[in-house]
Order: C-alpha cells, then sequence, then structure tokens
C-alpha cells in the first residue's frame, strides 16, 4: 500500500524508488494536499508532469522529456504489482537490515521487493514483459537464476525456498504460454511466477490518436 504522499519529502523519495508517481494510485485522503504538494514542486522545477497516450497521468523527478513507453511500462508495471497486495513492497535498506542482513547493505538495484508473512520474508525480482518472445523471456529468467545462484547471498536464500522471480505480463495469453514454458526451467528453490497486468497493453501498443485531415477526413497517428 503506498505510504501517506501529503509533503514534499515523501514524494521525492517515492519517485527516487520508484520512478513515477501515478495518478490513480493517489490515495483518496490525501488527494488534494498531495496535489497541493506536487503542483508546487513542478512550478519549482523538481518534479515533471506528463499525460501518456493510453490517458495515464504520472510525475517524474524533474525532466526534460517523458519516459519511454518501454521505461514507463516497466515502471508502471512494477509499481502496479506493489500496491494490489499490502504484505508486498519495493524493498528498502530497512528491509534488507531487518529481513535480508546477508545481502549488500546499500541496497538492491529496482525490481527486488519482499513480501512479509508475519516474521518471514521472501525476496523478490520482478520483470515487466515489453512484448518479448516466450523464447526470450526463458532465455533472461534463466540468465537471472545463474546470476543469483552464483551469489552466495542469494544461494543462501535460493536454498531456503526465499527466493523469487515474478514477470508480470500484459495479457492472460502471454501468461498461460509463459507458465508452460517455465515447466521446463530446473529452478529448485526459486519460484517462478507470471503475473497479469493488462493496463500494459495500453502503454505498450497505444491506441493511435485520430487527427483531422484538411479535408475532414480522419487519420491516424
Amino acid at each position: 500500500m503506498m505510504r501517506k504522499l501529503n509533503s514534499a519529502q515523501p514524494i521525492i523519495k517515492h519517485l527516487a524508488q520508484h520512478t513515477i508517481l501515478v495518478d490513480r494510485f493517489l490515495r483518496d485522503e490525501d488527494r488534494k494536499q498531495a496535489m497541493l504538494v506536487i503542483k508546487h514542486l513542478i512550478r519549482s522545477r523538481h518534479l515533471s508532469e506528463w499525460h501518456h497516450d493510453s490517458g495515464l497521468r504520472y510525475w517524474t523527478l524533474f525532466s526534460a522529456k517523458p519516459l519511454s513507453d518501454r521505461s514507463l511500462a516497466c515502471a508502471f508495471g512494477r509499481l502496479s504489482f506493489w500496491q494490489e497486495n499490502n504484505a508486498r513492497s519495493a524493498i528498502s535498506s530497512d528491509d534488507i537490515r531487518n529481513y535480508f542482513p546477508q545481502l549488500f547493505r546499500h541496497g538492491l538495484p529496482k525490481g527486488y521487493f519482499v513480501e512479509q508473512f508475519q516474521k518471514q520474508a521472501r525476496l523478490g525480482y520482478a520483470k515487466v514483459d515489453s512484448c518479448s518472445r516466450i523464447s526470450r523471456i526463458v532465455s533472461r529468467t534463466l540468465r537471472i537464476i545463474d546470476q543469483h545462484r552464483s551469489r552466495s547471498a542469494f544461494r543462501e536464500l535460493i536454498d531456503q525456498e526465499q527466493f523469487a522471480i515474478t514477470w508480470i505480463v500484459a495479457t492472460v495469453a502471454k501468461q498461460r504460454r509463459l507458465i508452460k514454458a517455465f515447466r521446463f526451467i530446473q529452478a529448485s528453490g526459486i519460484r517462478l511466477e507470471v503475473q497479469v497486468n493488462t493496463d500494459l497493453l495500453d502503454i505498450i501498443a497505444p491506441i493511435p490518436t485520430p487527427i483531422k485531415h484538411p479535408n475532414h477526413f480522419p487519420l491516424w497517428i
């Protein structure tokens, strides 16, 4: 669940961790105050506001240009994944200190998450698909598995079945195909999961915007 974003510091911290802040994820009880702070941060050139062709309104740290569709899909897919489960969140330095002290003390790259189960926790790594072939996803998954198994701190978590790899895809059909393909991967100790977020399709392949030709015939761009 998204923390309260009703002042500048948590908004800046959120963007540093998640890349984007999405309009639709603002909590109702925080929205009025959050929007006042966001407008102030835009005026002071700390934030930039963008409107994607899919209708998604989002904010980033100040930038001269919006995120590419691929980068936006990746950030949005992961943020949505954190949002849909109260026990799941992007990993923080506190999480590493409390649950995974054997890992790097200064944090992990974006994409790692923690799922809390009472006093235990599982570490996960989330990847967002942007229309890659199934064979390419499988190859990338095998590389990710090998990379983590080669490091003793991760190998310990894998041996304890405390590590998961999650792919986030745009369609149920692709989810089914990927789950089937994963059955042939030898990933002992690693949980392989596939989640669906249909909103990704609008970002990866937005419907073109109609424009009017001088002769009033509709064209599409």
